[in-house]
């Protein structure tokens, strides 16, 4: 299965706040779409519903939220 990149989405009309973060798959699912829908969409990097722009920041574990000691 491999290891899951984190992708967040940023609404583009609200001062890019984040809306959704998680995987292909739940940020896909949060949109109604498919998987390789939201794929192809970041890779033509347009806007998801004209608005969002999604990108991956990361892989899981690899300690995105920091440390707290």
């Amino acid at each position: 299965m491999g290891i899951k990149k984190v992708i967040i989405a940023y609404d583009t009309r609200d001062n890019d706040l984040p809306v959704v973060v998680g995987d292909y798959k739940e940020v896909a699912d949060y949109f109604g779409m498919a998987e390789d829908g939201l794929r192809s969409t970041m890779c033509r990097k347009a806007l998801v519903q004209f608005r969002y722009e999604v990108v991956v920041v990361g892989k899981a574990n690899d300690n995105l939220e920091g440390d707290d000691e």
